[in-house]
């Protein structure tokens, strides 16, 4: 377990940068007050300070352009024949559809309005993805996790690891 633990606070630091530009970007997109500070790192006294939301403004219309975009599912394989593909692409949409659905019963945005917000604000997305198969019916699950909050660790095929950092 301690090894376990000193990794994860081994890569909590290596993304530290990564982090501190997150928060910083939060901040700015979220119209924190902005105050003029002196060398020393003072707030400056008997200044005007302006806090303009022209970073919320641009967050908030580039969700939207890339929110409206039309998804399209390509499926390729040997010898697949279209009605073939039909059924992947349904089955695809109907995976989304019931995982929207479940978001929306546990108060969430649906996935695409999730993705777009944590790739635009934060510059990578990440989730839990689970299927199961339950009294004989197929059930697709998503967790979205915010990505300011996680750590990882990636071979060179595959994810090793992550861990979601939470506060009670």
């Amino acid at each position: 377990m301690g090894n376990t633990l000193e990794r994860i606070k081994d890569m909590e630091r290596d993304f530290r940068p990564l982090f501190d530009r997150m928060d910083v970007d939060a901040a700015l997109v979220r119209n924190r007050p902005y105050h003029l500070r002196k060398a020393d790192g003072e707030i400056a006294k008997d200044v005007v300070n302006i806090t303009v939301n022209d970073p919320r403004t641009f967050s908030d219309r580039s969700q939207a352009i890339v929110a409206s975009a039309t998804r399209q599912t390509v499926v390729k394989g040997k010898n697949l024949s279209d009605d073939e593909a039909h059924i992947v692409e349904d089955f695809d949409r109907d995976i989304t559809f019931t995982i929207d659905e479940r978001l929306a019963d546990r108060g969430h945005k649906d996935l695409v309005s999730f993705a777009t917000e944590q790739m635009m604000n934060r510059g990578t997305t990440a989730g839990r993805y689970i299927a199961l198969e339950q009294d004989e019916k197929f059930i697709p699950g998503f967790l979205p996790v915010d990505s300011r909050f996680l750590v990882y660790e990636h071979s060179d095929r595959d994810l090793e690891w992550a861990s979601f950092m939470t506060r009670r």
